[in-house]
């Protein structure tokens, strides 16, 4: 039977004088300062390393007040808005949907989850959590104030979303530029999978996109947006495979062909009825094989390490059983706003544990301290470059 000397050798790391002793945190410190001093002095990109580690330590108190104020009046005027305006709502919830998103950083901060390095955001590129609600909030203070005006200005509907992805890619530096540009060159490589290699931002931002392909369709009027994030999806996976020539991919290939399978029997089911025992099931063994995935792949809910309480990982796995079971729900209740706002969430609490499970994994299997049991918070490092990004 074998000894396991991380249970014998752990508790006297601890507690040697080297683990113990400040001197150690005071000659970083003074190396901090030599550096700072000797080496940043002519040097814009290091200073600005020292700027962000003095803007983290001393958070600014006007952006928490300010994305408050923009989501509220935001909200305020959407529900002045939305009966009148029934393309209001489809907006709003992907708004809500990138809300949720800043609740996930929230939960990882919390957590010390470094999914900026997961994402491969550049630290000193970066918004925190506050700074990224604010964004959100002006763009559904902007929106829900033109939906608001419209009607006075006689301003033409399919204006208002233009303006919208207009702020997105402006290329004037203001409202978070390079931030802005992560996440449209993201998008860009979602769009052109098979000629660049996939990260994890790219397959989640396609995830995400699949889960919110309802509410795109009701903004662009056509049923067939599923299919396409489907597309985008099984290249990504060929993609993965031929890079690393994982098997894994292949199945998760296959979880999604039977997504493509089955959005195209669900058509054919509105026209032919008697297809009714083909199309329940392949949405029944869709639902199973998303289900397995997003448990033994996605989340490893059989891992012993855990970062959070039991209670959560069951209250999620439960909801994601209900959400992938959604389309069943609707088949009786007959309420598309229903099955959207389900998938938002569902995509939401999908994201906490994958997330979770990616960080524990160290990012894709470069486990990197595989014989101490450190705190989560130590797993990753990442240097910061670059200018810091303001408003």
């Amino acid at each position: 039977m074998g000894v396991n000397l991380k249970d014998i050798l752990l508790p006297v790391i601890k507690g040697s004088y080297f683990n113990t002793s400040k001197h150690i945190e005071k000659a970083l410190e003074q190396s901090k300062n030599v550096y700072r001093s000797y080496f940043a002095k002519s040097n814009s990109k290091a200073k600005s390393v020292f700027r962000r580690i003095i803007q983290e330590k001393q958070p600014s108190q006007i952006i928490p007040f300010m994305s408050g104020m923009s989501l509220t009046l935001g909200v305020t005027l959407f529900f002045l808005s939305c009966k009148s305006l029934p393309l209001l709502i489809p907006l709003n919830i992907l708004i809500l949907a990138s809300l949720f998103f800043g609740l996930n950083m929230v939960i990882f901060d919390l957590k010390f989850i470094n999914y900026k390095l997961i994402f491969q955001h550049d630290i000193s590129s970066s918004i925190n959590t506050g700074e990224y609600l604010l964004l959100i909030g002006i763009l559904c203070l902007v929106n829900n104030t033109l939906y608001y005006i419209q009607p006075f200005f006689n301003i033409p509907i399919p204006v208002i979303p233009i303006i919208l992805i207009f702020i997105i890619i402006t290329p004037v530096n203001f409202l978070y530029k390079k931030t802005r540009y992560f996440f449209l060159m993201a998008i860009f490589k979602v769009i052109t999978s098979p000629f660049f290699s996939v990260k994890f931002c790219h397959f989640y931002i396609a995830d995400c996109l699949l889960s919110y392909s309802m509410t795109l369709s009701l903004i662009f009027n056509t049923s067939y947006i599923p299919l396409i994030f489907l597309t985008f999806r099984i290249l990504q996976c060929i993609r993965r495979y031929l890079d690393t020539n994982n098997t894994l991919h292949l199945y998760n290939l296959g979880k999604y062909l039977t997504g493509v399978i089955f959005f195209i029997i669900s058509k054919l089911y509105l026209r032919y009825s008697y297809l009714y025992l083909v199309f329940y099931f392949i949405g029944y063994f869709n639902t199973l094989y998303s289900l397995y995935w997003d448990f033994k792949v996605d989340w490893g809910l059989t891992r012993k390490k855990r970062l959070f309480n039991i209670s959560v990982y069951l209250f999620i796995a439960l909801y994601d059983v209900i959400g992938r079971l959604s389309w069943v729900i609707c088949r009786f209740y007959e309420n598309k706003y229903f099955y959207i706002l389900f998938e938002v969430v569902r995509r939401f609490l999908w994201t906490i544990l994958r997330v979770e499970y990616e960080h524990l994994n160290n990012c894709d299997q470069l486990k990197a301290l595989r014989g101490v049991d450190l705190p989560v918070e130590d797993l990753f490092y990442q240097e910061d470059r670059g200018d810091v990004e303001t408003v």
